[in-house]
């Protein structure tokens, strides 16, 4: 892998009904796109976010985080 970028590459919540799906694709050093989403960590900095054993991120609480990403050997963040 020679990057990785998420979809989408940021994300607010308006309810805390809502939930996102968050897309990882990873790009090969022949330009491919591969999607790690399956393989990928995706770690909150804080409680205002969760993710259920789906995947899916649930709002918490009111509040600002960011998701750490690794996947392929890289890293990402999203704020």
């Amino acid at each position: 892998m020679t990057a990785i970028r998420l979809i989408p590459s940021e994300l607010v919540f308006s309810s805390a009904s809502e939930y996102r799906k968050v897309l990882v694709i990873g790009k090969t050093d022949q330009s491919n796109e591969i999607d790690l989403t399956r393989t990928a960590k995706l770690t909150p900095a804080g409680d205002c976010v969760r993710f259920d054993e789906d995947g899916y991120l649930h709002p918490v609480k009111d509040g600002e985080t960011r998701i750490a990403v690794s996947a392929g050997g890289l890293k990402a963040e999203m704020p």
